[in-house]
């Protein structure tokens, strides 16, 4: 392999580790979403604490994120663009939707801003805030949820704003199936992502 190929080699290597750690956090998402939603009549049965699930939530999310920053340009400049767009042609990946909605990651991300968005205005008379909730269903009108992982769907969303774990995850999945590929790929071939 040449030489040349030393940065795409980084980029594939540190997919493939954003994807092992998304992996470990969506398995853990899982377990945590079966012991709210499958709890029978054994009482030895502990729901994840809520705490525990949005822990994973943001490990999982801000791998997410690291793979959406290496295949997606976003709004960055030129330079960036070409590189996202050389890499995604050596792994023949043409779109994953759920990697790059950015809302419920960037809230995340920004949470001090979002809360001067909903608050600095004033807070509404009569509604009930609460940070994190683990509940398959919207908030009830009256009540504002920053966070909430809902168990069956296993989608975790910020204010108004939803995203699938499990679909991201599928994305992920794909991802790091075709890596191997990209590798064979440039045994033969020089995929130069700086040149201009």
């Amino acid at each position: 392999m040449s030489s040349r190929n030393i940065g795409s080699v980084l980029f594939l290597e540190e997919l493939q580790l954003q994807q092992m750690v998304a992996e470990t956090a969506f398995a853990r998402l899982q377990k945590a979403a079966k012991s709210w939603t499958q709890r029978g009549f054994n009482w030895a049965d502990e729901m994840v604490p809520p705490r525990d699930i949005i822990i994973d939530c943001g490990t999982f999310l801000a791998a997410a994120g690291v793979v959406s920053k290496i295949l997606f340009e976003g709004s960055r400049k030129a330079r960036v663009a070409a590189r996202c767009s050389k890499l995604r042609k050596l792994l023949d990946i043409e779109d994953c939707p759920h990697l790059r909605n950015l809302s419920v990651r960037n809230s995340f991300e920004h949470v001090d801003e979002r809360i001067d968005e909903r608050f600095s205005p004033g807070i509404p008379e009569n509604y009930r805030v609460t940070s994190l909730s683990v509940d398959a269903k919207p908030p009830d009108a009256g009540t504002i949820v920053f966070k909430r992982f809902d168990p069956n769907a296993l989608s975790i969303s910020f204010g108004d704003d939803t995203i699938s774990l499990a679909g991201c995850m599928t994305e992920m999945s794909s991802v790091a199936q075709k890596i191997k590929g990209a590798y064979l790929k440039l045994l033969d071939n020089v995929v130069e992502l700086w040149a201009t």
